[in-house]
């Protein structure tokens, strides 16, 4: 089942906020429970890896506690309905519901630490602060940019410096909350790869230049669709995000509309990689 907190330990950027609602607060058990798990590349692996909880600390004013004291005091409004087994741990806990919506006077600061399935040495570690509602993190390593630029390794047969290069610069700025930076970069890079799927077509005589050099980036879209994943040609939601201008669009859209166009570029760069290994084979 999808975790919104697994979600945006992984995705967000710093100082992003998350908050705490009677919707998501089993998830909310859960993920404090011990039962994080995400998949994302390990830079020490240079491959995508299971990491999963190895330790989950609490810093209040009473000192450092584990992650079941955040979830029995925080805020005071959490309350166990009944437990599953002998155990009364927090993950065999069910039911959890909200008893009261009182704000958390005192902020508290969550550590987590997540390690590598293959290797418990290779780890990513998070610091999220918690206060009133909310989650927000403050400290992560390795960045979003790391662990991403990381996965970029994967695809320089089909991608030069100067876009990798842009690459970087969008995932650091997004590291960093700079929505409207970071999504230029990335619609930049969008459209040099379109303009690369392009020049296939073009030498096959599936579409002329100059018509493709004057049309609308969801219509080049199209008119390459056969060097694109299926995925990014049906996607209505990505025809939607490109459609508009960056002037449209206000900081915190670029933020939300980043891991898609990032996502997506990616699928094509995995698609183009798999392409060019399968020729090599032949």
């Amino acid at each position: 089942m999808k975790n919104v907190f697994l979600d945006y330990l992984q995705y967000e950027g710093l100082y992003k906020k998350i908050q705490i609602t009677e919707e998501n607060i089993e998830q909310l058990i859960e993920f404090i429970g011990g039962e994080c798990k995400i998949s994302v590349y390990c830079p020490k692996c240079r491959a995508e890896r299971v990491f999963s909880a190895e330790s989950f600390r609490v810093h209040s004013d009473n000192g450092f506690n584990s992650g079941d004291f955040f979830v029995h005091h925080f805020q005071g409004r959490l309350e166990r309905a009944q437990f599953a087994g002998e155990n009364h741990s927090v993950k065999n806990a069910k039911g959890w519901r909200l008893k009261n919506w009182s704000e958390l006077k005192f902020p508290i600061t969550l550590m987590i630490t997540l390690c590598c399935a293959m290797d418990s040495t290779h780890r990513l570690d998070y610091v999220i602060h918690a206060h009133e509602n909310y989650l927000i993190k403050i400290g992560q390593y390795p960045s979003i940019a790391t662990l991403s630029f990381s996965e970029l390794d994967e695809y320089k047969h089909v991608m030069n410096d100067s876009v990798r290069k842009e690459f970087g610069t969008a995932l650091g700025l997004f590291a960093n909350g700079v929505g409207i930076g970071a999504y230029t970069y990335l619609r930049r890079i969008f459209e040099t790869i379109l303009l690369k799927a392009s020049e296939t077509a073009i030498d096959e005589g599936k579409i002329k230049k100059v018509v493709f050099n004057e049309a609308r980036v969801t219509e080049k879209i199209n008119m390459v669709k056969d060097e694109l994943p299926e995925t990014i040609v049906d996607n209505p939601v990505l025809y939607g995000i490109i459609s508009k201008g960056i002037h449209e669009l206000s900081e915190e859209e670029c933020i939300e509309y980043f891991p898609v166009m990032k996502d997506s570029i990616l699928l094509i760069l995995n698609q183009w990689e798999k392409r060019d290994g399968d020729k090599e084979k032949t």
